[in-house]
């Protein structure tokens, strides 16, 4: 069972006030993503920060955000990465997901070169997603 913050998990913290940013560690087509401390836990998070393009968006906020962050806050598996929190940047209105920090993500084994994936390897990676049943999402 993972551990998580003792306030109220889903209440929007300012960024600023709760984070110390160490760093970005990468960039994808959904967002930037840093390396960050909390500063009431100590713990080490990844910061996914949102792009929201205002001229595409015509709600003002990317409804495939929404998604994540709907599906993420119902799933819980010990094999998928946590969503801890939102957080607010107040300065330019970003949008930050908080998620547990791993060092390393598959995918970017695989991209490195350093890691074959076998037959073997798929199949064990396929029993652990299924080791435990998901609570499913609610839409």
């Amino acid at each position: 069972m993972r551990a998580h913050r003792e306030t109220e998990p889903w209440a929007l913290r300012d960024l600023s006030r709760a984070f110390f940013v160490e760093g970005q560690i990468g960039e994808g087509v959904y967002g930037k993503v840093h390396r960050a401390r909390d500063d009431e836990t100590d713990h080490v998070v990844a910061l996914k920060r949102i792009k929201t393009d205002l001229t595409v968006e015509k709600e003002g906020f990317p409804i495939t955000a929404l998604r994540e962050i709907q599906i993420l806050k119902e799933v819980t598996h010990q094999n998928i990465v946590a969503l801890r929190e939102v957080a607010l940047e107040d300065s330019d209105k970003s949008v930050y997901l908080a998620f547990e920090y791993l060092e390393h993500d598959l995918s970017g084994l695989i991209e490195s070169g350093g890691v074959e994936l076998t037959e073997n390897h798929v199949s064990c990676y396929v029993r652990q997603f299924f080791t435990e049943t998901l609570r499913p999402a609610t839409f």
